[in-house]
């Protein structure tokens, strides 16, 4: 391949999303060593394997390749400064990190999502790197959300268990997903036939929000960037869920005659067509003037705001 076409695989490849990893032994010196990794996945249940590649250019890959055991370390949402001390070549990427040894010997650091203490099962050379095969003799996992990696990016999947279980049911209830299209201070609606105004929605479908959002808004001749999780709304019964996403627009193509935006100062919201989105507009502007948005997870009358730090993608 040449050096383009390797460009652009890269970037093929970095659409799969990923956790991060930080790999640990020790060395012949007995010093601790590590690198970042992401090239982490799990191989077996029986024995319990897993694997994690390292390049053989790389300046640890002899001191592993010697190894008989490594840890792998799971970052929390919260370690991105130690995901980016142990992929820098010369720094002293102990000096600021608190770590133990359990049965290895190898180094788990504190403050991880989860981590496994493996002795060394197999290593296989494939191309111009070198695959690390281990066979997990401890493991534990803390109450952290992990880090994730896409697209050269640091992102976040740190959902509350009560929201992942609420879009997880709205597969078997009748669901709707509105779209918050924030343009230079302004929301855009839609007018509907009968004179009320709601937000751009998503049509139900088997594919993921995302491409369900996107599909949306290319009809309106949009494109929208910076999609983030809003609201999870329940209504009555528990037979009804409403997803609500925020997200930035540039718009392009003129609009159609049915869409239209409104400044935030002047929001229809009596002239909704959906009871749920008066809620979730009112919200919208008191976060959006704070600077701190959250995720609201209840029903049209009560229920909680998840601070989540946000990551964009």
């Amino acid at each position: 391949m040449n050096q383009s076409t390797q460009q652009d695989l890269r970037q093929i490849l970095g659409k799969f999303l990923t956790g991060v990893t930080v790999v640990t032994t020790i060395d012949q010196h007995d010093v601790p060593v590590g690198f970042t990794a992401n090239s982490f996945t799990s191989v077996s249940l029986d024995p319990p394997l897993i694997l994690v590649c390292l390049a053989q250019s790389a300046g640890l890959a002899s001191v592993f390749r010697r190894a008989t055991s490594f840890a792998i370390n799971i970052l929390s949402v919260d370690q991105e400064v130690i995901s980016n001390g142990f992929a820098r070549k010369d720094a002293d990427r102990f000096a600021q990190v608190a770590w133990q040894q359990k049965v290895t010997g190898s180094p788990v650091i504190e403050g991880c999502a989860a981590w496994l203490d493996c002795e060394m099962y197999e290593k296989i050379i494939a191309g111009d790197h070198v695959i690390l095969i281990g066979k997990i003799l401890d493991a534990e996992k803390m109450a952290l959300y992990p880090l994730g990696y896409y697209q050269g990016r640091y992102c976040a999947i740190d959902l509350p268990e009560e929201t992942l279980s609420l879009l997880e049911r709205r597969k078997s209830v009748h669901s709707t997903t509105g779209i918050l299209v924030d343009h230079d201070d302004q929301l855009l609606f839609i007018e509907q036939s009968d004179g009320r105004f709601d937000v751009p929605r998503a049509e139900p479908g088997g594919e993921g929000d995302e491409s369900r959002i996107n599909a949306a808004m290319t009809k309106l001749g949009i494109e929208v960037h910076n999609k983030v999780l809003f609201s999870v709304v329940e209504g009555r019964h528990h037979q009804r869920i409403s997803i609500y996403y925020r997200c930035n627009v540039e718009p392009g193509e003129p609009l159609p005659s049915t869409a239209k935006y409104f400044k935030m100062e002047a929001l229809p919201i009596d002239q909704l067509a959906r009871p749920d989105l008066a809620h979730v507009l009112k919200r919208y502007l008191e976060e959006k003037n704070s600077g701190q948005f959250g995720i609201y997870v209840g029903d049209e009358h009560q229920g909680h705001i998840e601070q989540i730090a946000e990551r964009k993608i």
